[in-house]
Order: structure tokens, then sequence, then C-alpha cells
């Protein structure tokens, strides 16, 4: 009986470190709101992909090329949470048209870990 109560008693001692190391672990530097505020300062729709690009460049967003096809164009901020295993990033989906001007962008957070 005894010995019972002290593994139950051990297991929850266990896991109050596990969750409180778990919570230890937490920490934020961006989110969706403060990146849009940033890129909302200083791009605009019908800017041409190249000055877009010099602002991400000077952000050190990093990015993709505008894709000739679709005029698509990706970036990110990486790493700008992680709690315990899960890392978050912040994408920036960017449209041009056919004359390479904005024409708007999205931002999503987006979780990875395991």
């Amino acid at each position: 009986m005894r010995r019972k109560r002290w593994l139950w008693f051990t297991g929850v001692a266990v896991l109050i470190v596990v969750v409180v190391i778990y919570r230890a672990c937490y920490w934020r530097t961006a989110d969706t709101a403060s990146v849009k505020q940033l890129l909302d300062q200083h791009i605009s729709v019908s800017m041409s992909s190249d000055s877009v690009v010099r602002v991400l460049d000077s952000l050190k967003i990093e990015h993709s090329a505008v894709d000739p096809k679709d005029g698509h164009m990706s970036a990110a901020v990486r790493n700008v949470a992680r709690s315990g295993f899960v890392t978050a990033d912040i994408l920036i989906h960017l449209q041009f048209d056919s004359e390479r001007r904005l024409r708007g962008y999205s931002i999503e957070e987006a979780y990875t870990g395991f």
C-alpha cells in the first residue's frame, strides 16, 4: 500500500516538474499583427517588386523571387515563437500583377514541431 502511494506521489511530482519546464521554454518575439503593422509602414499596393525586395531585405525577412508564371512571392519571419517542441513562423504571401506591381499580401502563422 505504501509503495503504491509513493509511486503515485512520485508520478505526480514528475508530471509537475515536466509541465513547469515545458512552460518555462515558451517565448515569443513577434506576432502576425506586429509584422503586418511593420509591412504596412514600409510597403504599399502598386509598389514595384524590386522595391518590395529591397524593403524585405532591409527588414531581414527571407523571401523567394517573384514567380513569373503567377506573380507570387513567399516570405517568412522564422522562429517567432517557441513552446516546448513547437516552433512558430510567420508566412507572408505577396501577389504581383503582370507589370510586377504589388496587388496585395496576406500573413499567417505556421507551426512546426513533433
